[in-house]
């Protein structure tokens, strides 16, 4: 469920042990040689410009999803599409985003605040094109 006191941006947004879509051999090691869960950041946005992830926008949010180091998987959760690389643009036009769907990224990585704080703000701020 959207949260509407903040509109065209985060709904939901937690850091979790382990999501159920990470195998445990996805883990990471510690320095002491026992194994640990990995931190994922997972978010959902509302896509609220025209064309929704399509073209431009598409290839302006794959671009700055490429600029990070962490993984970042996009999926369609309005349509039900499996995640994929969101720095991909094949994968993310092929995800079918239209305008009102809802995608959720599982970001996980060095840098997962600073690429779930932009990938939200370009999302909110209408991926280049004007809101409705």
């Amino acid at each position: 469920m959207l949260d509407s006191s903040t509109p065209n941006s985060v709904a939901r947004s937690h850091t979790s042990a382990r999501p159920p879509n990470v195998r445990p051999e996805q883990t990471r090691a510690r320095k002491n040689g026992r194994q640990r869960t990995p931190a994922m950041r997972t978010i959902d946005l509302e896509i609220r410009n025209p064309t929704g992830l399509h073209a431009r926008p598409a290839a302006l949010f794959v671009k700055t999803a490429a600029g990070f180091g962490s993984r970042i998987a996009l999926e369609n959760v309005t349509r039900g599409t499996a995640p994929g690389n969101a720095k991909s643009i094949m994968t993310v036009l092929s995800s079918g985003v239209a305008r009102g769907h809802v995608i959720r990224l599982s970001i996980e990585g060095e840098d997962e605040e600073a690429a779930a704080r932009t990938l939200s703000e370009l999302v909110a701020g209408g991926l280049g094109e004007a809101i409705e």
